[in-house]
């Protein structure tokens, strides 16, 4: 029997399953804790931040976390002796773009909240997310080099400490100095977001900025941006059109008949409780697609076919397996899941109806990484274009008329349209 330092996949998954587990678990409890701090309403304007925050990881961090996982590990499959020089570029093509998001979003925050997210009281906090995102781009390039390098152990604790950071920012702030919870949870992002990346640079050897590492290859950029620009122009478009269904979503309720705070209060508990805890086992799924994407890469540059194959099906069918598991779990116990952790029948009927939403909600996750890592960017981005297309016309259309049962229903017929493209896509390199 192999030891599990000869199956890195396995070995990367679980040292990020147990981080992913860990964190999401601290992060429930802070969750139910603010939860009852904020109410539902308050919730729904913390969430209402979501869309400006994803569009700025989109567009800073997340092309370049993929491009430099991607890169680094095909450079060491070639016995590259200096992937260090791939990092840099990254974070010379990265920082300049996060700094100008950065500082467009601070200038232009009362415009998005008063005229984007139709929130005016969301302006002041837009200021403080601002701060965040240059740290949160350079701890993406960070963690998609240790990805590259097989080191997950270290993006995986870097994970822990930004989410305890930021957890123990918020509660220093509110229980000892009596500060404005909602405020505090804004700076928290980004007091989290420097302490993992302070930690990511001291294991970073040779140091990042040493005179040796700029010595790299003049194709570096490159090569960066011929994976970063789609991957990014994908992940922004579609968290455009995700932002733009978190805009749309509660005034279509408000449509049906409810009125603002309700509204805000019902789409808080969608979105801050219920859809959240449905994700909560995929951490697991999240961990084997983050590792899957350096490892086909670099399998990929070697040519080993047959090995493709079979991590491929054994990941799809672990990943079904995990899926129709906790849909059976939250089918039965939804409701009493919602009641019991938030104190809210609305949270615990929502888990309950989405339950079924399970086995796409996973595998999705698994092929993302696996299509990642196979160079099928354009591809994927269509497929989610019409996925999360579909799902934008059952809120526009139909949530006005039938309120949330019709969000329900656009949800699963996105999430299985998702996963029958995404098989497709699959079926002639792996058959």
């Amino acid at each position: 029997m192999k030891s599990l330092k000869n199956r890195p996949i396995i070995l990367g998954t679980l040292i990020l399953t147990f981080s992913g587990f860990l964190t999401r678990g601290i992060g429930f409890l802070f969750r139910i804790l603010s939860s009852r701090i904020l109410g539902a309403e308050k919730m729904g304007l913390y969430q209402l931040s979501a869309p400006i925050l994803a569009l700025s990881y989109s567009l800073c961090a997340g092309g370049f976390h993929t491009a430099v996982s991607k890169t680094v590990a095909e450079r060491t499959a070639k016995e590259d002796s200096h992937p260090i020089h791939i990092l840099l570029a990254s974070v010379l093509l990265a920082l300049p773009l996060s700094l100008l998001v950065s500082a467009g979003i601070f200038v232009s925050a009362s415009f998005l909240a008063t005229t984007i997210l139709l929130e005016p009281a969301l302006a002041p906090y837009l200021k403080i997310l601002a701060w965040s995102i240059p740290l949160s781009s350079l701890h993406a390039c960070t963690n998609g080099y240790f990805y590259g390098i097989k080191k997950s152990q270290i993006p995986a604790v870097s994970q822990v400490m930004e989410q305890t950071g930021r957890i123990g920012f918020i509660c220093i702030g509110y229980f000892l100095l009596r500060k404005d919870f909602l405020n505090l949870m804004f700076y928290g992002i980004m007091f989290g977001e420097g302490f993992a990346l302070l930690f990511n640079l001291f294991y970073i050897n040779p140091p990042l900025f040493s005179p040796s590492v700029f010595h790299g290859k003049k194709g570096d950029l490159k090569s960066i941006l011929k994976i970063a620009v789609p991957t990014g122009a994908n992940r922004l478009s579609l968290n455009l059109m995700q932002s733009f269904e978190a805009i749309v979503l509660p005034n279509s309720l408000r449509l049906f008949g409810y009125s603002r705070e309700n509204a805000l209060s019902i789409y808080g508990t969608l979105t801050g409780m219920a859809l959240p805890f449905l994700l909560f086992p995929n951490a697991l799924t999240m961990s084997l697609s983050t590792i899957l994407l350096p490892e086909i890469s670099k399998k990929q540059a070697s040519n080993e076919t047959a090995y493709l194959k079979q991590t491929i099906r054994k990941s799809i069918l672990f990943s079904l397996f995990l899926g129709m598991t906790f849909s059976f779990l939250f089918l039965i116990g939804g409701q009493t899941i919602g009641e019991v952790s938030f104190h809210n029948p609305l949270a615990g009927k929502c888990i309950a109806i989405l339950a079924l939403s399970c086995p796409f909600l996973y595998i999705n996750t698994t092929l993302s990484g696996i299509l990642q890592g196979m160079g099928k960017i354009v591809s994927m981005y269509l497929v989610n274009l019409l996925s999360l297309g579909s799902r934008i016309a059952f809120v526009i259309f139909l949530v006005p008329k039938f309120g949330l049962q019709a969000y329900f229903a656009g949800l699963y017929l996105s999430q299985a349209l998702q996963s029958l493209l995404y098989l497709r896509l699959l079926y002639l390199p792996v058959h």
